[in-house]
């Protein structure tokens, strides 16, 4: 397990780092995490768990995977993964696919339902804050859905409270690459592709990230350069809006008429 060593002690940095500058968990506290099946959500929920031994934390962590009713879905993997672990793990059904059929947009609406379920668990075990496993790509490729698709310059954050304030999503891994994951992965034996969404081909996410993977072939030297500069810049703006808020300034910054938002 020494390469493992090797991988993961950067990435619990980075977590710490992420924890620490936006204060998104508390020693002592209680966490749900979203398991989706995928590699990131899985690694997550492993790092979390070396975070909360290495940093003496006393995080009372519970995963949670919402089953969709699609075709040959397994949670075999990640029941026994968080067996392993010895993590509780929820898998809690949902009937969603007829009513994918009839929806225009049918990522926005899945999520919404994954995480209304995600909440009311929460709100049963007493616990406020829920982990999603969205990482440096899934920021950059939220911003350019946004600008190209809905006109406004938007992402997602560290943090977002909803429900009045009462809840938390919280997003450990913020500062990590995709790369560092895929390579946690590897050595943890975690499948990248265990369940797939049978509506992905046609997302416009999956729109976004096929253009990006484009621009990776085509111009393999600046492909790192151009998302962490998209990266670094939103994270620049985010900061700046916090330090807004905490000096009471009650108007978020507009660049071109374009209102910037803060989304989930």
């Amino acid at each position: 397990m020494a390469n493992l060593s090797r991988i993961i002690n950067p990435a619990l940095s980075s977590i710490n780092k992420v924890i620490k500058r936006y204060k998104i968990l508390e020693k002592n506290s209680g966490l749900v995490v979203g398991v989706s099946g995928g590699s990131d959500s899985l690694v997550l929920l492993y790092l979390l768990c070396e975070y909360n031994e290495k940093f003496n934390q006393n995080y009372e962590i519970y995963a949670c995977h919402i089953r969709p009713d699609f075709p040959d879905w397994n949670t075999g993997f990640i029941e026994n993964y968080c067996k392993w672990l010895e993590i509780p793990c929820k898998i809690i059904n949902i009937k969603i696919d007829s009513r994918l059929q009839s929806v225009e947009k049918k990522c926005f609406f899945c999520s919404r339902q994954r995480r209304r379920k995600l909440l009311e668990y929460a709100e049963s075990l007493n616990i406020f804050k829920v982990a999603l496993a969205h990482h440096l790509e899934d920021v950059v490729e939220t911003f350019l859905l946004n600008v190209i698709y809905n006109g406004e310059i938007s992402t997602i954050v560290p943090s977002q409270s909803v429900i009045q304030g009462r809840f938390s999503f919280v997003r450990p891994i913020y500062y990590l690459d995709k790369k560092i994951i895929d390579s946690i992965a590897r050595v943890l034996n975690i499948p990248v592709n265990l369940n797939k969404c049978p509506y992905y081909q046609i997302s416009k996410r999956q729109k976004i990230r096929n253009f990006l993977n484009d621009i990776s072939i085509e111009y393999p030297e600046e492909n790192d350069f151009i998302s962490n500069q998209i990266y670094e810049n939103i994270k620049n703006i985010y900061d700046k809006i916090l330090l807004a808020l905490k000096n009471s300034e009650k108007i978020l910054p507009v660049i071109n008429g374009v209102n910037i938002a803060i989304v989930g």
